[in-house]
């Protein structure tokens, strides 16, 4: 996919982990306006079982990086270990 591209119709949902509501509401509402969806997470441990069961419907990962049970940067570096090609 080039920059700018659109994503295909079955990769149009963003992984999102966050664990405050707040955040997480103004995010989904973002993306929703952009046509896509999100499969919202609260924690890293989490966020990697949902890629790993979703990453053929999953274009982007957005992560805060300061979460309970698995932060950000740990839980990025499990999916790039399982799939390299992941956008995180």
């Amino acid at each position: 996919m080039t920059e700018g591209s659109t994503p295909p119709l079955s990769r149009r949902v963003v992984l999102v982990a966050d664990d405050e509501d707040a955040i997480v509401r103004m995010v989904t509402t973002i993306l929703s306006g952009a046509g896509l969806g999100a499969i919202v997470v609260k924690n890293g441990i989490e966020g990697f079982e949902k890629y790993r069961q979703s990453r053929e419907q999953i274009c982007l990962v957005l992560s805060d990086v300061v979460m309970p049970n698995g932060g950000g940067l740990e839980m990025a570096q499990k999916i790039l270990d399982f799939d390299p090609s992941a956008r995180i």
